[in-house]
């Protein structure tokens, strides 16, 4: 059975400086509950991209973003693991992705020391093998194709596989260098989970 699905109530914000330009963004909790696992600042979120979740009564709501909406997480949001929400109650602040892209696409693939990275693609926890009696995804000198699953991501009891994704300055075609997380280590979104280089 499926989890259910939110999408966020949305907001139109007026710009600061009165230009024309595309504007800000305002994310609303759709519903009353527990909200929790919501972006952190700096993320870049697409339109039907899951962001966060809404408990209510006992039962994990997933929140997506509408259609046609997309934007950088601006500001924080709540800092209670189980932060409580009313209808309608503002969350979180979008700013046009437009504004970061001369950052972003070099940052997201290269890490400090300069080397290639697959970064996790939300928060949540990292596990390096389907089961504990299975051999993990991946290893030093695996061979990585788009679409090549390097592990699992749990956030709460759902698991969904991440994949190795050539974006950014990865190629098409790498291998595993080493991963950079203990097996079921806590992540947070944007965290680096594997050294890969050039197949």
């Amino acid at each position: 059975m499926s989890e259910p699905i939110l999408t966020w109530r949305i907001v139109h914000l007026p710009n600061q400086d009165d230009s024309t330009s595309e504007g800000r963004i305002e994310l609303r909790c759709p519903a009353v509950g527990l909200l929790t696992h919501v972006p952190e600042v700096g993320n870049a979120l697409a339109p039907g991209q899951e962001a966060g979740y809404l408990l209510r009564l006992g039962q994990p709501h997933k929140l997506v973003l509408p259609e046609g909406i997309a934007g950088i997480v601006a500001t924080a949001g709540p800092e209670a693991v189980h932060a409580p929400m009313a209808f309608d109650q503002p969350v979180l602040e979008l700013r046009p992705l437009g504004e970061f892209h001369s950052q972003a696409d070099e940052a997201e693939t290269v890490d400090q020391e300069g080397a290639m990275v697959l970064r996790s693609p939300q928060a949540g926890r990292f596990y390096h093998k389907a089961s504990p009696e299975d051999p993990s995804f991946v290893s030093p000198g695996t061979a990585l194709e788009d679409g090549t699953p390097i592990g699992l991501i749990e956030v709460m009891k759902t698991f969904s596989q991440v994949p190795y994704s050539p974006a950014g300055n990865l190629p098409k075609s790498a291998k595993a260098v080493r991963l950079l997380v203990e097996d079921g280590a806590d992540v947070t979104k944007g965290q680096p989970l594997l050294e890969v280089e050039q197949g």
